[in-house]
């Protein structure tokens, strides 16, 4: 790993020509890229943290080799087995064969033995009476050849024989070269997956002049590589035994793959759903997770989905993480690792009429039901489009916060983030009036903290006295740790209709971005789902519109990344899970909520989806509501079970009673 002698010895072979350096485009990044990616701290040489790497912020998707892919995107091989037949060529007469035999170049005399070459003896038989076929041989090899090509046989074999003269046809006769070439891509049209040593032995040539063909065609977009009928994903193998498959038969078996993937799968009662959804989130018996890690799991799995504050650390946490310890999620916050904030936008922003019809923004009013979510930094893209689309003028700004709470909005946006106790100091207010101030702009979706200790001096009213003014004769108390920062917005987008008037570059950039955000917003619902029910979203707030999510789920089933079908019975529309979530649904089928014990979870926590994937009457999201699963028997009876309502997943407010907005 540290060999500099070696390295020392490749840069002067390197400088003095002895090793020759070729730019090769390739379809995925070599490994070498991705040590560069992934490097340790120690790679660099200067002092920045981790974080602050903009290498972090590159993401490897779709890239994992097959010793790690494993059965996951395998092609099958029933649908391999299937193509082959159908793309064998069914001849109908002499013609149709004489073409074939064109296309194909060279024919060995074996072919008619397969069960699909059959008839083709009769064929063959008017062929050489005509004298548009002849009959070659090489080396213990027969084979058949079309008159047109008997020249090009002669001249890619000096020693091949002809059982009777060879025409003379007029015209310039291929390179050696590329007359293997047209005949390996005649080839690969009617054989599907195929490697170079199996080719080369069907039709008598050299396995490495056949490998270095393949290579030309691959470069040329015609044929693919992979791993298709091999198990050697895990094994480095000879040139000559890579597989390879002609693109438009490729993509015949994926989509056939595809299909049967989604026949295997009976769909499961919304009973048996609800009961794999609180396993998947560690809310089943002893499902819990533990430690700083296992933490971090459940956020991942709970991240983007915004619910009180208060009611984080007191239901939603301790439930799926056993002995939950604070100091775990202060750490994970403080190192970067995990953030939060709330992302969908206050309602108090958008414009609401009142009683004269006039319409204005409304002030925000901090309580502690004001919704929040927490992010994965690193992996958080689908924060970045929430962001961007929710762009709030500067006047709204203004109307709707008060004067303390804009002071402190200036301050950040002017001196970058700043610990609570410099707040107090340049704001020149009270402790209690700064704390407050605080707590308007996280409750507006504004500003957040490294720490999340910093949300908890603003929730619990015992810490809340803590924050004393200048002057004030009661000793100060220690601040929260961590620093207090606006909640950064992303650049406006570009609208789709101007992208054709910028750089193409810039344009195709842009494009690149929004799908990374999309697949970031439905990897992200995978995790927390499992299987993803377009009816089961109602609750999401920061999610983009379905028919997006929907077009790039189906981008990830042809990746082999999910599973699309018909999961769970009642629900309308497309349906996606991830493989090893499509797997545990499929064996736990006899498991419903009817067998399992009493369950008492938050109204406000994401598994509350009474009245979406189960019957009933789902209590409001507030906190300190509370719903008992498996519900009464005879409340689910009495439950009027309604279509829900079309969803716009616009970004929106968390009602609370007595109409206040959070």
């Amino acid at each position: 790993a540290m060999d500099l002698d070696g390295l020392k010895a490749v840069l002067a072979a390197m400088h003095d020509g002895r090793i020759r350096c070729v730019a090769v485009d390739t379809t995925t990044p070599s490994a070498f890229a991705h040590e560069l990616i992934n490097a340790k701290p120690y790679a660099f040489l200067d002092d920045a943290g981790l974080e602050e790497r903009r290498a972090r912020a590159v993401q490897l998707r779709g890239v994992l080799p097959d010793a790690e892919l494993g059965e996951a995107g395998r092609l099958s091989q029933e649908a391999i087995d299937e193509i082959r037949q159908e793309i064998w060529p069914d001849i109908r007469d002499e013609h149709e064969l004489h073409d074939l035999f064109c296309a194909l170049v060279v024919v060995p005399v074996e072919t008619l033995c397969r069960p699909g070459a059959r008839d083709w003896d009769i064929f063959l038989a008017r062929l050489e009476r005509s004298g548009r076929v002849l009959t070659a041989k090489r080396r213990e090899m027969a084979y058949f050849v079309a008159a047109e090509r008997a020249q090009w046989l002669s001249q890619l074999w000096q020693d091949v024989d002809f059982s009777v003269e060879m025409l003379k046809i007029p015209g310039e006769i291929p390179q050696d070269s590329d007359i293997l070439r047209k005949t390996l891509q005649g080839w690969l049209q009617i054989t599907g997956p195929v490697t170079s040593a199996a080719i080369a032995a069907q039709l008598g040539v050299d396995p490495t002049a056949v490998f270095q063909q393949m290579v030309h065609l691959e470069s040329s977009g015609t044929i693919l590589r992979g791993v298709f009928e091999g198990r050697h994903g895990r094994e480095s193998v000879p040139d000559t035994e890579i597989e390879w498959c002609e693109r438009r038969i490729l993509q015949r078996i994926h989509r056939r793959t595809l299909a049967t993937l989604r026949k295997q799968i009976e769909p499961v009662t919304p009973a048996v759903y609800m009961r794999f959804l609180l396993d998947w989130q560690h809310l089943g018996e002893q499902r819990q997770v533990s430690g700083e890690q296992g933490l971090l799991e459940v956020l991942r799995g709970l991240e983007g989905f915004e619910a009180p504050a208060a009611e984080w650390e007191r239901s939603i946490l301790p439930q799926r993480v056993a002995g939950y310890d604070p100091r775990w999620l202060d750490a994970l916050c403080l190192t970067g690792t995990v953030g939060w904030g709330r992302i969908s936008p206050h309602a108090a922003f958008t414009d609401a009429a009142d009683g004269n019809g006039n319409r204005g923004p409304r002030r925000v009013v901090p309580t502690s039901m004001a919704p929040v979510t927490f992010f994965i930094r690193e992996e958080a893209l689908w924060m970045d489009l929430c962001l961007s689309q929710r762009q709030i003028p500067e006047t709204n700004l203004n109307a709707c916060l008060s004067d303390l709470a804009n002071r402190i909005r200036s301050l950040l946006g002017d001196r970058g983030a700043m610990f609570a106790g410099d707040l107090i100091r340049t704001a020149g207010a009270p402790g209690e009036e700064v704390h407050r101030a605080l707590w308007e702009l996280v409750a507006a979706g504004v500003v957040n903290a490294d720490g999340f200790d910093s949300l908890r001096v603003l929730i619990d009213p015992r810490r809340k006295r803590a924050f004393t003014g200048p002057g004030s004769t009661k000793t100060s108390a220690r601040h929260a740790s961590g620093r207090w920062a606006l909640l950064a917005e992303p650049e406006e987008p570009v609208p789709v209709g101007e992208l054709k008037h910028r750089d193409a570059e810039a344009a195709a950039g842009a494009a690149a971005r929004r799908d990374q955000q999309i697949e970031s917003a439905c990897r992200m619902l995978l995790r927390r789902y499992g299987v993803v029910v377009r009816d089961g979203l109602a609750r999401e707030t920061t999610v983009p519109p379905w028919r997006e999510l929907a077009g790039m789920f189906r981008r990830l089933e042809a990746r082999g990344i999910v599973r699309g079908g018909r999961f769970v019975s009642g629900f309308g529309g497309e349906q996606f899970a991830l493989p090893e979530a499509a797997d545990a649904l499929r064996s736990n089928r006899a498991r419903t909520l009817a067998d399992m014990p009493a369950l008492t979870l938050a109204a406000a926590d994401p598994m509350n989806l009474v009245g979406i994937v189960i019957p009933g009457e789902r209590p409001a999201s507030i906190a300190g509501n509370t719903v008992t699963l498996p519900l009464p028997l005879t409340e689910v009876e009495t439950a009027v079970i309604e279509m829900p309502a079309p969803q716009t997943f616009a970004f929106g407010a968390t009602p609370l009673e007595g109409g206040a907005i959070a």
